[in-house]
């Protein structure tokens, strides 16, 4: 489908709408009107548990949103250079879940 001036019109003042909702008015909850929470908390925990640090470069991050429905994030991109690596990442994985001191990546392996 061709994206039209007036669809982006209307994604983008849908997603200005939630952004005042999300930072103006965190505790009237109607942010979540406009987002699938459920697809924000799977995309974090996957970006947290592989230290990954791509989010940082809004190339990397993706949003869909389908006509009637909220917002969601995914797919899930580019998993490439910023994965399993600790030394610039305060994530889950290097801090709490799995410590692993002043290893500067995870080392994975197929052997038992």
């Amino acid at each position: 489908e061709i994206l039209t001036a007036e669809m982006l019109n209307y994604v983008k003042g849908y997603v200005d709408t939630m952004e005042i909702h999300l930072y103006n008015k965190f505790e009237d909850r109607k942010w979540a009107d406009y987002i699938d929470i459920e697809s924000f908390v799977d995309y974090w925990f996957a970006v947290e548990l592989t230290s990954n640090s791509e989010p940082a470069h809004p190339k990397s991050v993706y949003m869909h949103k389908d006509q009637g429905k909220k917002l969601c994030m995914g797919p899930m991109w580019d998993y490439d250079w910023h994965t399993f690596v600790s030394s610039k990442s305060k994530s889950l994985l290097t801090t709490s879940l799995f410590p692993l001191g002043n290893s500067s990546k995870v080392e994975m392996s197929n052997s038992p």
